[in-house]
């Protein structure tokens, strides 16, 4: 979604070099191509450049006709649901489903978005069982959240990681954090 923000920079750069303007500081335009996954291999020197400038755009599109001037803090988390395999006919009873458990965390997350403050959680990717007949042991669930403060990123982080099992048979593993503040 940057990349028409990228081509109008070079041509803002351009332009304004063409015009014979030179600007009173250094201009550094830094660019990287794995800002969608969070910037794992750029991070650094992002956050190191950022501390030696005055300033810093970055360019990303409009939206409604708006210039953006800010982003949501985000954060990512994993959940991990263990429960005890059975057969679903024989043995259905034994069983604990951690795809049960994990539907009954998704809507507990879900639950925590709240527009009026800016904070957003969805579970955006899941995957649980093995077979069908049998009771799923296993299941987990990768989980995004938006908030637009620093504090209610803190507040945010401690509830997700703070969440229990609804069934006491089954057991979460929730790791994660705020990765852009």
């Amino acid at each position: 979604d940057m990349k028409g923000g990228l081509v109008i920079g070079l041509y803002a750069v351009a332009a304004l070099r063409d015009l014979g303007f030179s600007p009173a500081q250094q201009l550094v335009f830094l660019l990287n191509s794995d800002e969608e996954c969070g910037s794992p291999t750029s991070r650094s020197p992002i956050e190191a450049e950022g501390l030696r400038s005055e300033a810093v755009l970055v360019l990303e599109p409009s939206r409604e006709d708006a210039l953006v001037v800010w982003r949501k803090g985000i954060g990512r988390f994993e959940m991990e649901v263990q429960g005890l395999a059975s057969h679903a006919g024989a043995a259905h009873s034994t069983g604990v489903s951690a795809v049960e458990e994990l539907a009954h965390q998704i809507l507990r997350l879900e639950a925590m978005t709240d527009y009026g403050r800016g904070t957003t959680v969805n579970v955006g990717v899941v995957q649980g069982g093995s077979k069908v007949n049998v009771r799923p042991a296993a299941a987990w669930a990768e989980i995004d959240l938006r908030v637009t403060t620093a504090k209610e990123g803190e507040r945010m982080t401690r509830k997700i990681l703070g969440l229990r099992p609804k069934n006491p048979n089954a057991s979460l593993v929730i790791s994660g954090r705020i990765n852009r503040p």
